[in-house]
């Protein structure tokens, strides 16, 4: 099952760029105004279960983020993906004025977590980070993909006195020079360029 549910923010108002049709228009990395419009369950194609996050700047632009649900400790690693997404929630949910409600959250599925999270988190509005980080394309291009942070605060925070900050060099993460997905050098070597 794909989507399981899917609360959305009712009183939500979006306005797209002139021109933009029902193209999904998305953010540049920086520090935006956000309102948290969608919040699903979705299952990765790897089988690992997550919610995805939508915010949208008052722009119309959006940019997801993804808290993944998998309660195993991956080698490596001290903590689950699952721990990792609930301390995200929990610090956004500090800042909403809303830890009371968070901490009051008993779900006995992943299901039953999703809607409870959802409830409490759609239509917030806060002000966030999306860092970047460069893709490439199936053709070679290449892109720079927005992703949320773990950089928020309130709202209510005037522009003047934010802690957020966004500088290029270091919120969006580069692929390594000469990379590419197309011309693998490995895939392309014949038995002349074994080193053996």
């Amino acid at each position: 099952m794909e989507n399981t549910f899917n609360f959305k923010a009712s009183e939500v108002v979006i306005t797209k760029p002139e021109g933009s049709g029902d193209r999904v228009q998305y953010a540049k990395p920086g520090v935006y105004d956000f309102q948290i419009t969608s919040w699903d369950l979705k299952k990765a194609t790897n089988g690992s279960m997550f919610i995805e996050e939508i915010n949208i700047t008052p722009a119309g632009e959006q940019v997801a983020r993804q808290y993944w649900l998998n309660s195993t400790v991956s080698p490596g690693k001290t903590k689950s993906a699952l721990s990792v997404s609930a301390e995200s929630m929990k610090k956004k949910a500090i800042m909403l004025g809303k830890e009371v409600e968070y901490n009051a959250i008993n779900a006995t599925s992943q299901d039953e977590f999703a809607q409870k999270t959802g409830a409490l988190f759609i239509g917030a509005k806060y002000r966030g980070k999306a860092k970047g980080k460069e893709v490439e394309k199936r053709d070679g291009g290449k892109f720079i993909k927005s992703e949320m942070s773990d950089a928020f605060e309130s709202i209510n925070v005037p522009i003047s006195q934010t802690k957020l900050t966004f500088d290029p060099m270091r919120d969006i993460k580069m692929l390594p020079v000469g990379f590419s997905v197309t011309s693998d050098p490995i895939l392309t070597l014949d038995d002349s360029g074994l080193p053996f």
